[in-house]
C-alpha cells in the first residue's frame, strides 16, 4: 500500500558520488527532490538480488531513521551465465573493464543485462522496485563518463555505451530510470 500522503523529498543513502546526478535528474522529472545522504553500506555478497536490497535497505533506515531509498546495479553477462549480478562491484574492482570485454570476447557471448534495484523503507515496510535493459558488452571500454560498467554496457538497439551518452541520453533509456518510474509512481500515488 502506497504511503496516505505525498511524498515531495526522498532521502537516498549512497556513497558513489556518481549515482547523485542521475538520481536528482530523474526525481525532478517526477517533480521530487532528492537529499543525498553520504554513507557507506557494506553489502552482503549473496546472488540474491532481494535479500541484498532489503539488507541494504533496512541498514540504510536504521542508521538515519527517515524513509530512505538505496540502489543497486548489477550486470548480468552472458557469457558467464548472469554473473557477476549482485557481485558486479566485487568483479569490477577485480578485473576492471578490460578484463571483462576481453572475458566475453573470448567465451564468445557478450550478451548482457543491467540491473537496478531500488530499495525504499518507508519506516513500516520494505520495497522494492527492479527494472532491466537488454545489451552487450563492448569489445573494449569506451567513454569520458567513467562511472564503472557504464563504460562496457552498451544497451541493445544502440551503438554506444553509457559512458559515451549523455546523462540525459542515459536518463531517458536506463534500467535505472525504469526502476526509479516505478518507484516514483508508487510514492506519489495517494
Amino acid at each position: 500500500m502506497p504511503p496516505n500522503r505525498p511524498v515531495s523529498t526522498i532521502w537516498f543513502a549512497t556513497s558513489n558520488k556518481s549515482k547523485a546526478p542521475e538520481m536528482r535528474e530523474l526525481a525532478r522529472i517526477h517533480g521530487l527532490d532528492i537529499q543525498v545522504v553520504p554513507l557507506k553500506i557494506e553489502e552482503l555478497q549473496t546472488e540474491d538480488t532481494q535479500v541484498l536490497i532489503r539488507n541494504k535497505t533496512m541498514q540504510a533506515f536504521e542508521r538515519l531513521r527517515l524513509p530512505v531509498i538505496v540502489d543497486h546495479a548489477s550486470l548480468r553477462m552472458g557469457c558467464l551465465a548472469g554473473l557477476p549480478g549482485t557481485l558486479t562491484q566485487l568483479f569490477w574492482d577485480r578485473l576492471g573493464g578490460h578484463r571483462l570485454c576481453e572475458i566475453a570476447e573470448r567465451l564468445g557471448d557478450n550478451s548482457a543485462e543491467a540491473v537496478s534495484t531500488v530499495g525504499y523503507c518507508d519506516g513500516m515496510k520494505v520495497y522494492s522496485f527492479e527494472a532491466g535493459l537488454s545489451g552487450n558488452i563492448a569489445r573494449t571500454p569506451a567513454g569520458t563518463r567513467r562511472f564503472q560498467w557504464d563504460s562496457i554496457f552498451v544497451p541493445s538497439g544502440h551503438s554506444r555505451t553509457y559512458a559515451q551518452m549523455t546523462m540525459a541520453e542515459k536518463n531517458a533509456i536506463s534500467q535505472r530510470r525504469q526502476a526509479l518510474d516505478k518507484f516514483f509512481e508508487f510514492v506519489t500515488s495517494t
